[in-house]
């Protein structure tokens, strides 16, 4: 019953096992790993979504913000050219004043 160098079909069925139960453990390390790299791959994303949620927030109040403080500049600037408008008035009406105070020294 010997064929294969000497081995007998029994031994060659027990190594055929063996390589068998080695691979089925390997296998089932493989499994375990990518089941505890899947947990941790969802535990990265769930935090990742979190924090895009976080930025995304902090980006319309910043938004919200920058809108505000583009609105105030405005007014601001609007009430700048009010005032220049009015002194340009007043820097008109005092070189009235100035002129006839000039031409009436002069006569």
């Amino acid at each position: 019953m010997s064929g294969n160098n000497g081995e007998s079909r029994l031994d060659r069925i027990e190594a055929t096992m063996e390589g068998l139960v080695d691979a089925h453990m390997w296998l089932e390390k493989s499994q375990k790993d990518l089941l505890r790299s899947q947990i941790l791959l969802t535990d990265v994303q769930e935090r990742t979504e979190k924090k895009l949620l976080e930025l995304a927030g902090q980006m319309v109040a910043s938004k919200r913000e920058t809108d505000e403080a583009l609105k105030a500049l405005a007014l601001s600037g609007q009430r700048r050219d009010g005032a220049l408008e009015r002194m340009d008035d007043a820097l008109v009406a005092l070189m009235g004043t100035v002129d006839e105070i000039i031409r009436s020294r002069k006569q």
